[in-house]
């Protein structure tokens, strides 16, 4: 069973088709009502407990397996420990270990082009050096209980993006419904790869060495790890649809974000050009991220203590104010 990703291909499905094919077993996919987007994206947003802004795409699934027996498998252990890819990690940053420098190229290459843009052109500059600040020192802070360790990348890898990260969408959105599993997530394997050389394991050389010992069939199956050109765009989004649009505008100007807003964001909610925004995924991510901040602020508000933590920043807003001026006062 295939959900789609909402990425505007077919490209997932077409794998998939091809994978159960090849392996003689049923397959179907599933598309998400555009209707039902938001209503997904708060219950995602709960079932993780807003530790990770992603879109609601796998709700349809999880939807789909609801009250189903058996067990359910999504992922595969291997990926992060296993290193089998070059997006994140290059030689030259697995020959710095025992020094900060490895750790501050493999944080440059997970902020990404995308989210290394999103914050700037979401809440503007100031906002977006101090928030870059504060998760540099915090990713650096945490690589540094691995330094000297020969899996230092890998490692760091794991506690900053796998763990409360990208492992929360078999557990945490699915296994709500349905008993889930990922392959290979065992400790056995994970001290196998740990042991493994991680020069070795770039370029899915792991993924080659593995398969061909245990299961030479699956070793050949397409893979979305396969360095394929990337497809055009020829289905409509889930996340672009207009009930998707009235949300965003609704929660992103709804929450203690607000006044902080771009004037790029500001001119599209003007001007009623959202849509056109989001479909610029740097736009499209930050303004993602900051709705969800603001239906975890929604949720948790009657709980939180004290004054506002962001006017310890001391930001300018747009208009040369300070959050304390744009905050609204008893008289209006």
């Amino acid at each position: 069973m295939t959900v789609s990703p909402d990425n505007g291909h077919h490209r997932e499905e077409e794998l998939a088709a091809q994978v159960a094919t090849s392996l003689g077993v049923p397959h179907s996919t599933l598309e998400g009502d555009a209707a039902a987007f938001w209503d997904d994206a708060r219950e995602r947003a709960l079932r993780v407990d807003f530790q990770l802004a992603a879109p609601p795409w796998a709700m349809p699934l999880a939807a789909a397996l609801r009250g189903r027996s058996g067990v359910a498998t999504d992922g595969l252990g291997l990926d992060t420990l296993a290193q089998g890819g070059t997006h994140y990690y290059t030689e030259s940053m697995l020959g710095a270990v025992g020094t900060p420098d490895g750790a501050r190229e493999l944080w440059t290459r997970l902020l990404g082009q995308v989210m290394r843009h999103a914050t700037w052109r979401t809440l503007g500059r100031e906002l977006d050096d101090n928030l870059k600040d504060l998760a540099r020192r915090q990713f650096m802070n945490e690589a540094s209980q691995f330094r000297g360790h020969p899996a230092e990348m890998v490692l760091t890898f794991y506690a900053t993006r796998t763990v409360r990260g990208i492992s929360l969408t078999p557990h945490a959105v699915l296994g709500a419904d349905v008993a889930t599993v990922t392959p290979c997530t065992d400790h056995r394997v994970a001290v196998a790869c740990l042991a493994t050389d991680p020069v070795e394991k770039l370029h899915t050389r792991i993924y080659q060495a593995l398969f061909a010992k245990v299961n030479a069939t699956v070793m050949g199956l397409p893979s979305t790890h396969d360095e394929l050109p990337a497809p055009a765009i020829t289905r409509d989004r889930r996340g672009l649809s207009a009930e998707a649009v009235r949300g965003y505008e609704r929660v992103v100007t709804g929450g203690p974000l607000e006044p902080a807003l771009s004037s790029e964001v500001r001119g599209h909610l003007a001007q009623g050009t959202l849509a056109q925004g989001l479909a610029d995924p740097t736009l499209h991510r930050g303004v993602l991220a900051i709705s969800l901040f603001h239906l975890w602020h929604e949720r948790y508000r009657d709980r939180l203590t004290g004054g506002d933590p962001l006017e310890e920043l001391g930001l300018t807003l747009p208009g040369a104010r300070t959050r304390r001026e744009a905050a609204p006062t008893a008289s209006g």
